[in-house]
């Protein structure tokens, strides 16, 4: 906190309290959002002031609520997939598989896309937390990484995708059209969840629409 106190002892100079409001809001997007049923306080004791200046940053959601307070996009890889494959996507991240999330975007628009969808599967695991490898959005030139043999969540674009020699081991998930391709050995979902889940997406319409 000694840089925040500078900076925020610099600020009031400058602008006054308007300037360190901005400041401490500033701050306050970048602290991560606790894990449900978790809290914690920053507190920033600027000098030559006579009251410190402290931050609560609480989640008292129960853990198995998504947190509403996160930005919609979060929501885009549902809306994608469908509750049925996301369903899928999340038991395969919970058995460490290889996941490989493909886009024929390219770009900086394809790493934003990338990134958003890999966070929004980190996120759904929560309280757990992914122990393999994590690179959301691998460039071309490095496309060779995705033929890891170890568990990994990984993002490519479709060319780098086409250069990479793969087995049928891996988790590919086009986030364009929400089709997915998922190894043998994964286990069997039980034909009555699977009922009740093709009965969910009925309502949230066809998958191909759901994309960008």
């Amino acid at each position: 906190c000694r840089l925040l106190e500078t900076i925020l002892e610099t600020s009031r100079k400058a602008g006054g309290a308007a300037e360190a409001g901005k400041l401490m809001s500033w701050v306050a997007g970048l602290a991560p959002y606790p894990l449900p049923g978790l809290a914690y306080r920053v507190v920033v004791e600027p000098c030559g002031a006579e009251k410190a200046i402290a931050m609560g940053f609480g989640n008292c959601a129960p853990s198995n609520i998504l947190p509403c307070t996160l930005p919609p996009q979060f929501y885009k890889l549902i809306q994608i997939l469908g509750i049925h494959g996301l369903f899928k996507l999340w038991i395969s991240a919970l058995l460490e598989q290889r996941i490989l999330l493909v886009t024929s975007k390219k770009g900086q628009l394809a790493a934003s896309f990338l990134t958003v969808c890999a966070e929004t599967l980190l996120m759904l695991l929560e309280p757990l937390k992914w122990q393999g490898i994590y690179v959301p959005f691998v460039p071309n030139t490095m496309s060779v990484l995705v033929e890891a043999p170890t568990p990994y969540i990984m993002g490519i674009s479709e060319s780098g995708f086409r250069n990479a020699e793969l087995d049928d081991g891996i988790v590919e998930v086009n986030i364009d059209n929400g089709r997915i391709c998922f190894p043998s050995n994964l286990p069997v979902v039980p034909e009555s969840l699977e009922s009740k889940l093709d009965m969910i997406d009925t309502t949230l319409g066809d998958p191909l629409q759901r994309g960008y």
